[in-house]
Protein backbone atom coordinates (compact mmCIF):
# COMPACT_ATOMS: atom_id res chain seq x y z
CA UNK A 1 0.00 0.00 0.00
CA UNK A 2 1.32 3.43 -0.81
CA UNK A 3 2.35 5.68 1.79
CA UNK A 4 0.80 9.32 1.04
CA UNK A 5 3.01 10.89 3.57
CA UNK A 6 5.62 13.22 1.07
CA UNK A 7 3.70 16.52 -0.14
CA UNK A 8 5.76 16.94 -3.63
CA UNK A 9 3.41 20.18 -4.64
CA UNK A 10 1.83 22.55 -2.56
CA UNK A 11 -0.14 25.40 -3.30
CA UNK A 12 -1.09 27.88 -0.71
CA UNK A 13 -3.32 31.03 -1.65
CA UNK A 14 -2.33 30.55 -5.15
CA UNK A 15 -3.63 32.76 -7.91
CA UNK A 16 -2.62 33.98 -11.07
CA UNK A 17 -3.70 36.20 -13.45
CA UNK A 18 -2.66 36.77 -17.60
CA UNK A 19 -1.20 40.55 -18.35
CA UNK A 20 -1.96 41.80 -14.81
CA UNK A 21 -2.59 45.79 -15.66
CA UNK A 22 -3.61 45.69 -19.13
CA UNK A 23 -6.85 45.91 -20.29
CA UNK A 24 -6.20 42.55 -21.62
CA UNK A 25 -5.90 41.04 -17.60
CA UNK A 26 -7.67 37.63 -17.08
CA UNK A 27 -7.96 36.15 -13.72
CA UNK A 28 -7.33 32.51 -14.30
CA UNK A 29 -6.70 31.03 -10.53
CA UNK A 30 -8.02 32.20 -7.61
CA UNK A 31 -7.11 31.49 -3.66
CA UNK A 32 -5.96 27.59 -4.58
CA UNK A 33 -5.13 25.71 -1.74
CA UNK A 34 -4.16 22.22 -2.50
CA UNK A 35 -1.41 19.19 -1.99
CA UNK A 36 -0.08 16.08 -4.19
CA UNK A 37 1.21 13.78 -2.06
CA UNK A 38 3.58 11.08 -3.26
CA UNK A 39 1.86 8.25 -5.23
CA UNK A 40 -1.13 9.68 -5.70
CA UNK A 41 -3.12 9.71 -9.35
CA UNK A 42 -4.90 12.59 -9.58
CA UNK A 43 -7.63 13.99 -12.13
CA UNK A 44 -8.26 17.75 -12.65
CA UNK A 45 -11.69 18.34 -14.59
CA UNK A 46 -13.69 21.10 -15.06
CA UNK A 47 -15.38 23.09 -17.77
CA UNK A 48 -13.51 24.79 -20.33
CA UNK A 49 -11.84 28.20 -19.22
CA UNK A 50 -11.84 26.57 -15.38
CA UNK A 51 -8.11 26.84 -14.72
CA UNK A 52 -6.83 23.60 -15.16
CA UNK A 53 -4.28 23.53 -17.38
CA UNK A 54 -2.93 26.82 -15.83
CA UNK A 55 -3.11 25.09 -12.65
CA UNK A 56 -0.89 22.33 -13.27
CA UNK A 57 1.97 24.76 -15.28
CA UNK A 58 2.63 25.90 -11.72
CA UNK A 59 3.42 22.45 -10.23
CA UNK A 60 6.89 22.40 -12.35
CA UNK A 61 7.52 26.26 -12.22
CA UNK A 62 6.47 27.32 -15.81
CA UNK A 63 4.01 29.48 -14.41
CA UNK A 64 4.63 32.03 -11.40
CA UNK A 65 1.77 32.94 -9.15
CA UNK A 66 0.58 36.18 -9.19
CA UNK A 67 -0.68 35.83 -5.60
CA UNK A 68 0.25 32.75 -3.23
CA UNK A 69 2.79 30.63 -3.64
CA UNK A 70 3.64 27.19 -5.08
CA UNK A 71 5.65 24.74 -3.20
CA UNK A 72 7.80 22.07 -4.16
CA UNK A 73 8.48 19.71 -1.33
CA UNK A 74 9.10 22.20 1.60
CA UNK A 75 10.36 24.96 -0.62
CA UNK A 76 8.85 27.86 -2.28
CA UNK A 77 9.38 27.22 -6.41
CA UNK A 78 11.22 30.80 -7.62
CA UNK A 79 12.45 31.73 -4.49
CA UNK A 80 13.94 28.34 -2.40
CA UNK A 81 14.39 26.35 -5.10
CA UNK A 82 14.78 27.39 -9.01
CA UNK A 83 12.17 26.46 -11.46
CA UNK A 84 14.80 24.13 -13.70
CA UNK A 85 15.39 21.68 -10.17
CA UNK A 86 11.71 21.67 -10.01
CA UNK A 87 11.49 20.88 -13.57
CA UNK A 88 14.23 17.61 -13.52
CA UNK A 89 11.86 16.05 -11.02
CA UNK A 90 8.42 17.06 -12.05
CA UNK A 91 7.74 16.14 -15.95
CA UNK A 92 4.97 18.04 -17.97
CA UNK A 93 3.20 16.66 -20.95
CA UNK A 94 1.11 18.84 -22.44
CA UNK A 95 -2.07 18.03 -24.60
CA UNK A 96 -0.91 16.49 -28.12
CA UNK A 97 2.47 16.25 -27.19
CA UNK A 98 3.72 13.99 -30.30
CA UNK A 99 3.54 17.42 -32.49
CA UNK A 100 6.64 17.99 -30.67
CA UNK A 101 8.40 14.41 -32.40
CA UNK A 102 11.40 15.83 -34.57
CA UNK A 103 14.07 13.54 -34.77
CA UNK A 104 14.64 10.56 -37.67
CA UNK A 105 14.20 7.65 -34.96
CA UNK A 106 12.56 7.09 -32.27
CA UNK A 107 15.57 6.30 -30.16
CA UNK A 108 16.61 9.82 -30.92
CA UNK A 109 13.61 11.35 -30.08
CA UNK A 110 13.48 10.01 -26.78
CA UNK A 111 16.95 10.68 -25.91
CA UNK A 112 16.51 14.32 -26.72
CA UNK A 113 16.34 15.23 -23.12
CA UNK A 114 18.96 12.80 -21.56
CA UNK A 115 21.67 14.27 -23.58
CA UNK A 116 20.67 17.81 -22.94
CA UNK A 117 21.70 16.89 -19.61
CA UNK A 118 25.46 16.41 -20.28
CA UNK A 119 25.48 12.45 -19.50
CA UNK A 120 27.18 9.87 -21.17
CA UNK A 121 26.46 7.85 -24.55
CA UNK A 122 25.66 4.58 -22.90
CA UNK A 123 23.97 6.33 -20.03
CA UNK A 124 21.63 8.11 -22.66
CA UNK A 125 20.85 4.72 -24.64
CA UNK A 126 19.92 3.11 -21.22
CA UNK A 127 17.72 5.69 -20.23
CA UNK A 128 16.30 5.88 -23.61
CA UNK A 129 15.61 1.73 -23.43
CA UNK A 130 14.28 2.06 -20.28
CA UNK A 131 11.85 4.79 -20.93
CA UNK A 132 10.38 2.89 -23.77
CA UNK A 133 9.76 -0.17 -22.28
CA UNK A 134 8.52 1.84 -19.24
CA UNK A 135 5.34 3.09 -21.81
CA UNK A 136 5.39 -0.61 -23.47
CA UNK A 137 6.97 -0.22 -26.59
CA UNK A 138 10.06 -2.83 -27.15
CA UNK A 139 13.20 -1.04 -27.82
CA UNK A 140 14.00 -3.44 -30.40
CA UNK A 141 11.07 -2.63 -32.27
CA UNK A 142 10.67 0.24 -31.93
CA UNK A 143 13.93 2.13 -31.82
CA UNK A 144 14.94 2.58 -35.04
CA UNK A 145 11.27 3.20 -36.24
CA UNK A 146 10.70 7.04 -37.40
CA UNK A 147 8.32 8.06 -34.88
CA UNK A 148 6.20 9.83 -37.75
CA UNK A 149 5.18 6.28 -38.98
CA UNK A 150 3.54 5.35 -35.55
CA UNK A 151 -0.18 4.85 -34.58
CA UNK A 152 -1.63 8.01 -32.72
CA UNK A 153 -0.85 6.26 -29.83
CA UNK A 154 2.57 4.98 -30.22
CA UNK A 155 3.13 8.56 -31.18
CA UNK A 156 1.53 9.66 -27.69
CA UNK A 157 3.87 7.12 -25.76
CA UNK A 158 6.77 8.01 -27.26
CA UNK A 159 6.50 11.28 -26.63
CA UNK A 160 5.39 10.38 -22.66
CA UNK A 161 8.62 8.20 -23.03
CA UNK A 162 10.88 11.77 -23.89
CA UNK A 163 9.77 12.66 -20.54
CA UNK A 164 10.28 9.81 -18.42
CA UNK A 165 13.63 9.92 -19.73
CA UNK A 166 14.27 12.59 -17.57
CA UNK A 167 13.75 10.27 -14.57
CA UNK A 168 10.85 12.50 -13.40
CA UNK A 169 9.55 10.91 -9.64
CA UNK A 170 5.86 12.98 -10.54
CA UNK A 171 4.49 12.84 -14.38
CA UNK A 172 1.34 15.86 -15.35
CA UNK A 173 0.10 15.10 -18.28
CA UNK A 174 -2.65 17.64 -20.18
CA UNK A 175 -5.21 15.56 -21.57
CA UNK A 176 -3.17 12.74 -22.35
CA UNK A 177 -5.56 10.56 -24.28
CA UNK A 178 -6.85 13.73 -26.39
CA UNK A 179 -8.03 12.50 -30.26
CA UNK A 180 -6.68 9.29 -29.53
CA UNK A 181 -9.26 5.98 -30.88
CA UNK A 182 -10.47 3.42 -27.96
CA UNK A 183 -7.42 1.64 -28.51
CA UNK A 184 -4.90 4.23 -28.08
CA UNK A 185 -6.51 5.80 -24.82
CA UNK A 186 -6.72 2.27 -23.46
CA UNK A 187 -2.92 1.77 -23.96
CA UNK A 188 -2.32 5.34 -22.38
CA UNK A 189 -4.34 5.29 -19.10
CA UNK A 190 -2.74 1.26 -19.21
CA UNK A 191 0.37 2.95 -19.35
CA UNK A 192 -0.32 5.92 -16.28
CA UNK A 193 -1.64 2.91 -14.13
CA UNK A 194 1.67 0.73 -14.60
CA UNK A 195 3.99 4.05 -13.37
CA UNK A 196 1.36 4.57 -10.31
CA UNK A 197 1.89 1.41 -9.55
CA UNK A 198 5.58 1.08 -9.51
CA UNK A 199 5.37 4.43 -7.36
CA UNK A 200 5.12 7.71 -9.48
CA UNK A 201 2.96 10.13 -8.68
CA UNK A 202 0.65 10.68 -11.80
CA UNK A 203 -1.92 14.18 -12.03
CA UNK A 204 -3.60 14.71 -15.49
CA UNK A 205 -6.33 16.97 -16.56
CA UNK A 206 -9.17 15.35 -18.37
CA UNK A 207 -12.82 16.14 -20.10
CA UNK A 208 -13.33 12.09 -20.29
CA UNK A 209 -15.55 11.42 -17.46
CA UNK A 210 -15.58 7.73 -17.82
CA UNK A 211 -11.85 7.90 -18.36
CA UNK A 212 -11.23 9.47 -14.89
CA UNK A 213 -13.91 7.44 -13.14
CA UNK A 214 -11.78 4.19 -13.91
CA UNK A 215 -8.85 5.30 -13.46
CA UNK A 216 -8.18 8.39 -10.93
CA UNK A 217 -7.89 7.86 -6.86
CA UNK A 218 -8.64 11.46 -6.83
CA UNK A 219 -10.50 13.87 -8.52
CA UNK A 220 -10.36 17.43 -8.03
CA UNK A 221 -12.76 20.33 -10.11
CA UNK A 222 -12.14 23.28 -10.73
CA UNK A 223 -14.82 25.98 -12.13
CA UNK A 224 -14.34 29.29 -12.98
CA UNK A 225 -10.54 29.49 -11.51
CA UNK A 226 -11.62 28.31 -8.24
CA UNK A 227 -11.85 24.37 -6.51
CA UNK A 228 -15.48 23.46 -5.83
CA UNK A 229 -14.81 19.64 -5.28
CA UNK A 230 -11.67 17.43 -3.89
CA UNK A 231 -12.07 14.25 -3.16
CA UNK A 232 -12.45 10.62 -4.55
CA UNK A 233 -14.40 9.59 -7.92
CA UNK A 234 -17.41 8.26 -5.82
CA UNK A 235 -17.69 11.24 -3.30
CA UNK A 236 -17.63 13.86 -6.17
CA UNK A 237 -19.34 12.06 -8.88
CA UNK A 238 -22.29 11.81 -6.45
CA UNK A 239 -22.51 15.60 -6.68
CA UNK A 240 -24.27 14.88 -10.23
CA UNK A 241 -26.18 17.91 -10.37
CA UNK A 242 -24.16 19.96 -9.08
CA UNK A 243 -21.53 18.74 -11.64
CA UNK A 244 -24.23 19.47 -14.25
CA UNK A 245 -25.08 22.76 -13.46
CA UNK A 246 -21.09 23.84 -13.79
CA UNK A 247 -21.12 22.10 -17.23
CA UNK A 248 -19.56 19.14 -16.90
CA UNK A 249 -21.39 15.48 -17.69
CA UNK A 250 -20.85 12.34 -15.49
CA UNK A 251 -19.50 9.10 -15.50
CA UNK A 252 -21.88 6.62 -17.93
CA UNK A 253 -21.83 4.51 -14.88
CA UNK A 254 -23.06 7.23 -12.49
CA UNK A 255 -25.75 8.30 -14.89
CA UNK A 256 -27.26 4.59 -15.22
CA UNK A 257 -27.01 4.25 -11.28
CA UNK A 258 -28.31 7.09 -9.97
CA UNK A 259 -31.56 6.18 -12.80
CA UNK A 260 -32.22 3.01 -11.70
CA UNK A 261 -31.50 4.52 -7.60
CA UNK A 262 -34.33 7.03 -9.40
CA UNK A 263 -36.88 4.00 -9.89
CA UNK A 264 -36.88 2.19 -6.79
CA UNK A 265 -33.29 0.39 -6.84
CA UNK A 266 -31.28 -0.06 -3.73
CA UNK A 267 -27.83 1.39 -5.18
CA UNK A 268 -24.81 2.89 -3.92
CA UNK A 269 -24.62 5.44 -6.54
CA UNK A 270 -20.91 6.54 -6.05
CA UNK A 271 -19.21 3.37 -7.47
CA UNK A 272 -17.90 4.63 -10.25
CA UNK A 273 -15.88 1.94 -11.77
CA UNK A 274 -17.20 -0.53 -14.56
CA UNK A 275 -16.64 -3.66 -12.65
CA UNK A 276 -18.39 -1.79 -9.30
CA UNK A 277 -21.49 -0.84 -11.33
CA UNK A 278 -21.98 -4.24 -13.25
CA UNK A 279 -21.79 -6.03 -9.79
CA UNK A 280 -23.94 -3.57 -8.02
CA UNK A 281 -26.43 -3.66 -10.88
CA UNK A 282 -26.42 -7.48 -11.00
CA UNK A 283 -27.02 -8.20 -7.22
CA UNK A 284 -30.16 -5.65 -7.41
CA UNK A 285 -31.87 -7.56 -9.98
CA UNK A 286 -31.47 -10.71 -8.11
CA UNK A 287 -32.89 -9.61 -5.69
CA UNK A 288 -35.88 -8.16 -7.93
CA UNK A 289 -35.91 -11.45 -9.28
CA UNK A 290 -35.92 -12.85 -5.50
CA UNK A 291 -38.84 -10.61 -4.80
Amino acid sequence: MLNFSIALIECIDLGFTYMPGTPLTSEALRNINLSVEEGEFIAFIGPTGSGKSTLIQHFNGLLTPTEGKAVFKGKQIGVNIHPYEVRREVGLVFQFPESQLFEETVAEDVSFGPRNLGLSGEEVSERAEEALELVGLSYDRFAGRSPFELSGGEQRLVAIAGVLAMKPRMLVLDEPTSGLDARGKARVMRCLTELNRDGMTIVFVSHDMDEVAEFAHRVVVLDKGRIVFDGDPGTVFSQAGVLKNIGLNIPATTELLVKLSGRGFDLDTGAVSLRETVNLVCNALKGEQRL
